[in-house]
């Protein structure tokens, strides 16, 4: 009998412990910018201090999708400035900047096209290189502000090519081997070191320091 109550005893010991260890979760729903239409929010990516970007918007193709910053207990921003149909915050760093793109389509058949942008949380937009027709992928930004982005022209998806645009030299392409045919950024650090990789002849993992392979 003894046995008996110590292993109830120790099996119910066990239940409270893993109880215990269980995490809750609370559940916050993001709210939506006020526009016409029939209105949604993508969330997209946060930093530390919980602010998070992505893009909000209307059913409405006159209207299309705003990029946003939202942080705990405060509205949410509508960061477009109505230049572009179609904007999307895609990364957010420690101090609240968000790295992005612009997207423009004709109205009629054809490719859309595509830019990079910076985005300030006090609403101020920096177009961080040309406008692309094709494909075009942010990938990060660092603490300096500087943004690491793929871009491939239309109909030529595969050949894919690494950008980093930073404050004080602006936009370059990263350098991939001759052998190669496309190259992707992958991540940086605050020291502006990218880390990614390039394809011909076989798969072949880089970093970049200061623009160079």
């Amino acid at each position: 009998m003894h046995r008996v109550l110590s292993i109830l005893t120790v099996a119910c010991a066990s239940h409270a412990a893993a109880s215990e260890a269980v995490t809750r979760f609370g559940i916050v729903e993001l709210p939506r910018l006020d526009l016409p239409g029939d209105t949604f929010t993508n969330p997209i990516a946060i930093n530390d201090a919980g602010q998070i970007t992505g893009e909000s918007g209307s059913s409405l193709t006159t209207i299309g999708m705003h990029a946003f910053l939202w942080a705990p207990g405060q509205p949410m921003i509508d960061l477009d400035q109505g230049a572009w149909p179609w904007t999307t915050g895609l990364r957010i760093n420690q101090a609240g900047v968000m790295a992005g793109d612009a997207t423009f389509c004709p109205e009629q058949d054809g490719a859309c096209a595509a830019q990079p942008i910076l985005l300030q949380n006090d609403g101020t937009i920096l177009e961080l290189g040309p406008v692309y027709v094709g494909s075009l992928v942010v990938t990060g930004i660092n603490e300096q502000n500087q943004v690491i982005y793929n871009r491939a022209d239309e109909g030529d998806s595969f050949s894919v090519l690494p950008h980093q645009w930073s404050p004080s030299t602006g936009d370059s392409m990263l350098p991939i081997p001759s052998t190669s045919f496309t190259g992707r950024a992958l991540d940086q650090n605050d020291a502006g070191v990218v880390v990614g990789y390039s394809l011909g002849g076989g798969y072949i993992p880089h970093i970049w320091t200061d623009g160079t392979i």
